[in-house]
């Protein structure tokens, strides 16, 4: 299974409709939707509290300020 990286935009409501709008589109077309959140990491900006280390990889989506939207080809 290959996968592409799209964009990285903010998070906001108008990327949440366009990730909503590329799913409906991908199930016509064959392709999954993936959105991985960035930003921030301090403990201070995050509800959590948790070490900066605990999301190496990405934020969850609540707390991200932008996000990458990957699209992955079945």
């Amino acid at each position: 299974m290959a996968f592409r990286y799209i964009m990285k935009i903010k998070y906001d409501d108008k990327a949440k409709y366009l990730a909503q709008v590329l799913r409906r589109l991908g199930k016509y077309e064959g392709f999954t939707v993936r959105l991985r959140g960035s930003g921030s990491r301090a403990p201070q900006n995050r509800e959590d509290g948790l070490d900066l280390r605990h999301y190496d990889q990405s934020l969850p989506l609540e707390y991200a300020e932008t996000v990458r939207i990957y699209i992955d080809y079945k």
